[in-house]
């Protein structure tokens, strides 16, 4: 990444910056910022991710749920009138 001051665009110099000497004066380290920016590329995914799992979810509660109620319905009837 590079940087330039007023003179240096008049003079058609780029000064180059070494990003990972750069000292935040707040605290955030390069690694916090990448670690951010890869989450946000992989926004998506994670949303995409997060669907998936509640819907598998959704489909094994209601497969126990409705297998329940039909063993009730097989079984669980007779065994109530015996």
């Amino acid at each position: 990444m590079a940087f330039k001051n007023k003179e240096e665009e008049k003079k058609g110099e780029k000064k180059e910056f070494d990003l990972n000497k750069y000292q935040d004066p707040t605290g955030v380290t390069i690694e916090k910022l990448e670690r951010a920016l890869w989450f946000f590329q992989n926004r998506k995914n994670f949303k995409k991710s997060f669907i998936i799992l509640l819907i598998s979810l959704c489909v094994i509660v209601w497969s126990y749920t409705l297998f329940g109620y039909g063993k009730y319905l097989i079984i669980g009837m007779d065994r109530d009138r015996k």
